[in-house]
């Protein structure tokens, strides 16, 4: 039997466990990339794309409330676009309506009034307030005066700018994190 005394076992120090991360934290490292490019796409789609087109149609209706002749149109053709995408179909009604312009009835397109999938806003046959600028140079100067319209042109435009604003808060909040998280990964592949 052997009789030395058993040396008792040394113990390896204990590493520093990482602190707990919060579950927000934690969650917002995971959906970084996905909040950061959403974030990406509605900033583009509101600011970039909608907002260029709403706003000057909006701008057009304004000016020509101020100084516009109040005449009145008759619509007489309203042209059906069906647009297909990856997540269904849609149908844009643009009007084309008749207008006395200095004195001759004229017929114009006016795509900035255009509709998405709302087929009774225009009727063939159909009379609507116009507002015509006092030198006629384009299609803007000329517009629909009724208050329905406006309010469409004005919804359009706050919710570019909503979505925009919203775009930019998701791209601003998981931007930091997504770069964070690509900092912290190239730097681990570099150590091995």
């Amino acid at each position: 039997m052997d009789h030395r005394t058993k040396r008792p076992q040394r113990r390896t120090p204990r590493r520093a466990s990482k602190p707990q991360q919060p579950v927000w934290r934690i969650l917002l490292e995971i959906g970084s990339f996905p909040l950061t490019l959403i974030g990406l796409i509605v900033v583009i789609a509101g600011f970039a794309i909608n907002l260029p087109q709403d706003k000057p149609a909006l701008d057009a209706n304004t000016r020509l409330h101020q100084v516009g002749e109040q005449v009145t149109g008759t619509v007489k053709m309203v042209e059906e676009d069906l647009h297909h995408t990856k997540h269904g179909s849609y149908r844009v009604y643009t009007p084309y309506v008749e207008v006395p312009v200095h004195g001759e009835r004229t017929v114009v397109e006016l795509d900035d009034y255009a509709v998405v999938d709302k087929p009774a806003v225009y009727r063939e046959g159909q009379h609507l307030p116009m507002l015509v600028a006092p030198h006629v140079r384009s299609e803007r100067d000329i517009a629909i005066a009724d208050a329905a319209t406006r309010d469409r042109l004005t919804a359009a435009v706050h919710s570019d700018i909503i979505g925009g604003c919203v775009g930019s808060a998701m791209f601003l909040v998981g931007g930091p994190f997504l770069y964070q998280n690509f900092r912290r990964s190239s730097k681990g592949k570099g150590r091995r």
